[in-house]
């Protein structure tokens, strides 16, 4: 008997399987949930808002606005994409600069460059500011506890950022 045959169909059997089941771990990696920077901000109350800087402020009333308006629940990924254009804003007006046009890579530069936030919390920026990035551009869709915590880990950035000591 002659097996050539049986052989190249189970090898082709076998690369149809192998991408198959690549093609659906890559589906699953791709749809994990978004993970968030660690240690979330209580909420600010109305006189540590009213304390703080003009642009630590707004940014707080912003994002307390968003939590209110329900859109965690009801479109988490829009909340997400709100709450990056907030931070956005915040950390563009604590430098003096421009935002709306910058990558992210270089609103980290000017941030560094400007010094608008001190060299510790720079890191922290980077993972914020990658999660909104994966939200908005890689299309990962987080859920609505996932959500939340994207909205606690703002805030403390914002605080951090406008000097309230976290602990």
């Amino acid at each position: 008997r002659d097996w050539t045959l049986a052989i190249i169909a189970a090898v082709v059997l076998a690369a149809i399987i192998g991408l198959i089941l690549f093609l659906r771990w890559r589906k699953r990696r791709r749809n994990r949930p978004v993970r968030s920077v660690p240690r979330a901000a209580p909420v600010a109350s109305q006189s540590l808002i009213r304390q703080l800087d003009g642009p630590a402020a707004e940014a707080l009333r912003a994002l307390a606005a968003i939590e209110g308006s329900g859109v965690l629940e009801s479109d988490p990924t829009l909340g997400v994409e709100r709450m990056v254009q907030v931070v956005r804003t915040f950390l563009g007006r604590r430098g003096g600069f421009a935002q709306a046009d910058l990558t992210t890579a270089e609103l980290e530069r000017e941030l560094t460059r400007r010094r608008a936030v001190e060299p510790d919390l720079l890191p922290r920026v980077h993972r914020w500011l990658a999660v909104g990035d994966r939200v908005k551009y890689a299309g990962v869709p987080p859920d609505t506890a996932e959500a939340h915590d994207v909205l606690g880990d703002a805030r403390a950035l914002v605080m951090e950022a406008a000097g309230v000591n976290m602990t």
